[in-house]
This record gives structure tokens, sequence and C-alpha cells, in this order.
């Protein structure tokens, strides 16, 4: 009899085991090309060639937001607007939902507007006088995949001219299924020291809080897919020792570093498509804490 019940513990076990990463997963990934749209886990680009990925690079998303990494020497972070009533967006709507499905789905909306920035915690070089895009002289990789508790996406770009010297940069997204705040890991894969560049982009109008370790924005970006834009916030935490120099450049908050191999930072998105963090007062707030 004691047999018997182990039997059917172990069973009842088994059976809950399985069904908790269904039930409890709300992070998903994204990485095709256009002209297939296979899914896929890796693309690589060797030097010379275009490779063209579906929304522009590789994806991941969580409940409160999306982000992509732009697959090019721009490497900015860009953000995908949630009102957390729908899981896998990425695999519904690949980024670009239409009016109607925004409507009367609850589809989000790509309405976040990166330009010639970083973007939201994107990553550039820094010469001492102005940012080096990631222009690569070997090639380019973008990876996807899963981790225990999230996702995460990276991008890597191989010989990058930098001063006297060339350079290979990592920049890795990692998106959980319960947290705001999703992981923006860099490394010079060389273990070099040299310096980057990040932070987060504004548009006229908007709001700006700066606080110690922490930048954050709220405000409409420009009709892009949308024609009537929605205010969005973002916001960057940074270890102050390793980005001293904070400034608001007028179309964004940049972070610029000492040298450094390494470096990590936290990002979160909200905006006014959400019920939790739909004003700026609670996005400030929450962002401080």
């Amino acid at each position: 009899m004691n047999r018997i019940k182990l039997i059917a513990l172990a069973a009842c076990l088994l059976s809950v085991f399985a069904c908790s990463p269904a039930r409890q997963r709300h992070t998903f990934y994204s990485l095709f090309l256009r002209p297939d749209s296979l899914q896929v886990e890796e693309v690589w680009q060797p030097e010379g060639e275009k490779v063209r990925i579906s929304h522009h690079g590789p994806a991941v998303e969580n409940r409160y937001m999306a982000l992509r990494i732009y697959f090019d020497a721009r490497a900015a972070i860009d953000v995908y607007s949630k009102s957390g009533l729908v899981d896998d967006e990425l695999g519904r709507w690949m980024w670009y939902p239409t009016p109607e499905q925004q409507q009367a789905e609850g589809a989000g909306c790509d309405e976040y507007f990166v330009g010639p920035t970083v973007g939201l915690g994107g990553v550039q070089l820094w010469d001492g006088e102005q940012a080096v895009p990631l222009v690569t002289t070997a090639g380019r990789r973008a990876l996807v995949g899963r981790t225990a508790n999230g996702a995460f996406m990276e991008m890597v770009s191989y010989g990058i001219p930098y001063l006297a010297d060339t350079v290979d940069v990592s920049i890795r997204v990692d998106v959980y299924d319960d947290d705001r705040w999703a992981d923006v890991t860099v490394r010079e894969l060389g273990g070099k020291p040299v310096r980057f560049v990040t932070g987060v982009n504004y548009h006229p109008g908007s709001q700006v809080r700066q606080a110690e370790g922490v930048a954050a924005v709220w405000g409409e970006h420009p009709a892009n897919v949308s024609a009537s834009p929605v205010p969005i916030g973002g916001a960057i935490r940074y270890n102050p020792a390793d980005f001293p120099q904070a400034e608001d450049t007028g179309d964004a908050i940049r972070l610029v570093s000492v040298p450094i191999a390494s470096f990590g930072t936290r990002i979160a998105s909200a905006s006014v498509k959400e019920p939790e963090l739909c004003t700026p007062e609670r996005f400030f707030d929450f962002v401080t804490q």
C-alpha cells in the first residue's frame, strides 16, 4: 500500500511540474528571416552581406513589454508597449498589429521611436567626444532562447574599429516572467577596457526625471505605425561608478562610462495602454523605488 501511495504521489508531482511552466510562462522570443518566416535561434551575418531579419532584429517579450535590438550598427533597443491582456504578441502579430487588432483583441503597439539614438538602453562605444556605432568588419550574430525563468536575446558585433584597435561587443537582454525590469548585459569579448555610451531617449514635451543611478522619461513619441500616439515611459537603472557622466542632450539622457570591459543595466517601460503604471507619477514612483 505504501508503495502504491508513493507511486501515486510521484505521478501527481510530475504532473504538477509538467504543467507549471505552461501556466507560468509569460516570456517569449522571436527571430526569423523575412524570406521564409521560419523561427530560428541564431542568425549569422558575414561581413559585407545584408541579412533581412523580421522586426529588424531579435526580440523578446514578457507580460509588460516586448523589446528588440536593431540588427545594425545603431544597436538601439526598441520597445513594443503592451496592454497586459495578451501573451505571446510576438507570435500573434510579429510586432506589427493592425489598429483593429489593437482595438478588438487587446494588442499592444509599436509607438516607441528610437530614431538615431540608442533608444532604451541600447549601446554604442564612446571615443571621448562622440558615440561610435558598432560598425563591423568581421560579421554580426543574433541569438535568442529561453532561460529558467525567462527569455533572452543577444547581438554580437565583431571587429568594430575603435580608436587604434578593433573590439568585439556583445549586448544581451534578459526578460523574466514576473519582473518589469529587463537586464542588459554588455561585454567586450576580449576583456579590453573601453568606454560605452547608453541611456534612454525622449521627444519634445516629455517629462524627464533623474536620480542617483536612475534616468526616466515619460511622453509621446512621434507617430510611427499609429496615427494616435500614446504616452510611453522608459527608464534605465545603472551603476553611477560605471557611468559618472550623465548628460541631458535634449533628446536623451546619455550615460557615458569609464573604461570597462563589461557592465549591466536594467530597463523598464510602461504606457497608458496598461492599467498599472499608466501615468507618469505611477511610473516615476515605481522606477525610483
